[in-house]
């Protein structure tokens, strides 16, 4: 009956299922492709009415009510939070309150700040605004929330599209590989689209995936107070992100020196931007990057990634990755035995 479009541009037949051939309607290839996909697997599905009327009408059965709850509970709390542990320690209502106040502490004060007089009145009463998280609390909720989602994910199937280019001799590349991921650490690629320069391939896209190859998740690289030392900076009201400043502790070529930005609610990693702790080569005068994550799910997964290199005699070189459909299994879908 209908169709799902992406944020990102991929085009589902279906609410509940992508097609066998990725579409995304911002490939200059998609009408062809798009007349020609196979739609026989919607036959296996139950139906459209089947999720908008039928999921909604047993969740408002009062034997349903435990599990909406615990869905709910799960949708709108973060891995790690403060209101979560204590509902595991003291029981779900202890937790619910917690949320109820922390939810209801960011919103006044934002009242208060917008308002002179409730501001002056603050001052007279308490003498200084609501304080925020420490940092090193901030911190050690990231990195349980890191190890829980690091423990949760079971595997993970994903496209990247790399782009390569040099300003100064006007060469370009691009390459298309499927990203497959299975707990704990083991990293595949396919290379299924080549265009471009060889040469571009060779020595700036082909280096960059077999370092994602290699970099292992959660050891010596990973973004915790074990390997580097995070000061906090500001928040980020804006992306509702704390601002840490990051130095390397050791010597790693996949360790960096910059900033990251951890999210409020989830206390994932959003964005991180520096250079390199050490530099690649004798070549690589400057690098830049700028790598961006989202939120799927319970999860959160790379989408957008940037760098610039300033090179002695080649000039400035630019790389891109763009990371989509997604595709994931997490560890209790595997036990239960879901599809």
């Amino acid at each position: 009956m209908f169709f799902d479009i992406k944020p990102n541009g991929d085009l589902w037949i279906c609410q509940d299922q992508p097609s066998r051939m990725p579409l995304n309607i911002l490939d200059p290839d998609f009408l062809p492709k798009f007349h020609s996909v196979d739609t026989g697997q919607r036959r296996t599905c139950s139906g459209c009415t089947y999720s908008c009327y039928v999921v909604t009408q047993k969740g408002l059965e009062p034997r349903n009510w435990p599990d909406v709850a615990g869905l709910w509970w799960k949708s709108n709390t973060r891995p790690g939070e403060r209101c979560r542990r204590v509902a595991q320690n003291c029981r779900w209502a202890a937790g619910l309150l917690l949320f109820c106040a922390d939810r209801l502490a960011p919103a006044l004060r934002t009242t208060m700040q917008s308002a002179a007089g409730l501001l002056l009145l603050a001052a007279l009463l308490f003498g200084q605004p609501v304080p925020t998280l420490a940092p090193d609390q901030v911190l050690a909720d990231m990195e349980a929330a890191n190890t829980e989602r690091r423990q949760k994910l079971a595997s993970l199937e994903g496209v990247r599209r790399y782009e390569a280019g040099n300003l100064r001799f006007n060469r370009h590349a691009t390459m298309l590989a499927r990203y497959r991921f299975t707990a704990p650490d083991q990293r595949t690629f396919e290379v299924t689209e080549r265009q471009g320069s060889r040469l571009v391939q060779s020595r700036a896209i082909e280096p960059a995936m077999a370092a994602e190859r290699s970099n292992r998740t959660g050891g010596d690289t990973e973004i915790s107070r074990r390997n580097y030392n995070l000061k906090l900076l500001r928040f980020d009201e804006a992306k509702r992100a704390w601002i840490f400043e990051v130095e390397p502790r050791g010597r790693n070529k996949y360790i960096f020196r910059g900033k990251v930005w951890i999210d409020e609610r989830t206390f994932a990693i959003a964005r991180i931007e520096g250079e390199p702790a050490q530099s690649p080569s004798f070549w690589v005068k400057r690098t830049h990057f700028v790598h961006e994550h989202a939120p799927f799910g319970e999860f959160c997964f790379p989408v957008r990634h940037r760098s610039e290199a300033e090179l002695r005699l080649f000039g400035k070189s630019v790389l891109t990755i763009e990371y989509f459909d997604y595709h994931w299994r997490s560890r209790q879908e595997i036990q239960s035995g879901a599809p």
